[in-house]
């Protein structure tokens, strides 16, 4: 298996376990960490992911619309989930995250 297959493995298996975690029951409530915590948790999952991404050689506008796509699909299983809620701010939290994940970690150009 090549470096660039693992990569993407992991990266299939991030965003699968990232997808049954944001439709699982939430727990009880309580205080979050600080206010918006949950707008930070987003953002990073999305750094992560982009740089996952990255290195599996996809082309970045790809990569880009399948995670954006990726992160509105949470927020509609979300809409079908029990004591969850869509929130179009977490959609723009994940965006912020790739944002920030592109502009970190640039996508890589082919040698010519």
């Amino acid at each position: 298996m090549s470096l660039t297959q693992g990569w993407r493995g992991l990266l299939v298996l991030a965003l699968a376990g990232g997808y049954v975690f944001a439709l699982l029951p939430p727990g009880p409530p309580g205080p979050d960490w600080f206010w918006q915590a949950d707008k930070v948790r987003h953002a990073a999952a999305f750094v992560a992911f982009w740089w996952m991404a990255r290195r599996c050689g996809w082309p970045a506008p790809r990569v880009l619309a399948v995670l954006l796509a990726y992160g509105v699909a949470i927020e509609v299983g979300q809409a079908f989930t029990p004591g969850r809620d869509p929130s179009l701010g977490d959609v723009l939290a994940d965006a912020v995250g790739l944002a920030l994940g592109v502009w970190r970690w640039p996508p890589v150009r082919p040698a010519t």
